[in-house]
């Protein structure tokens, strides 16, 4: 059993897993995390089954730093739903 499973999930993975958050930050030479981040999610959103086992979350340096990791600076992959901000404890849970 692998030590993931067994600190948040327990032997019986009755605990669903935390989410599985990315922050886009700002690189050289590269797109502005923005655009970054914008095409992580288009690309996420062609997954199947995206969300089912763990909710994934995005934001950008600039928005953490503005709104707080508590803010709603978290935009769900996978959703759909484009600029749907939320807080971390609104994000939807695991299945």
């Amino acid at each position: 059993m692998g030590v993931y499973q067994e600190t948040y999930a327990g032997p019986d993975l009755e605990r669903p897993f935390p989410p599985l958050l990315f922050v886009f930050v700002p690189a050289l030479r590269r797109a502005v995390s923005d655009t970054r981040e914008a095409t992580f999610h288009d690309r996420v959103r062609r997954l199947p089954n995206v969300g089912y086992w763990m909710t994934v979350a995005t934001t950008t340096l600039h928005r953490l730093t503005c709104g707080g990791a508590d803010g709603p600076v978290w935009r769900i992959a996978g959703n759909g739903r484009g600029e749907d901000w939320r807080t971390l404890v609104a994000l939807p849970k695991a299945r």
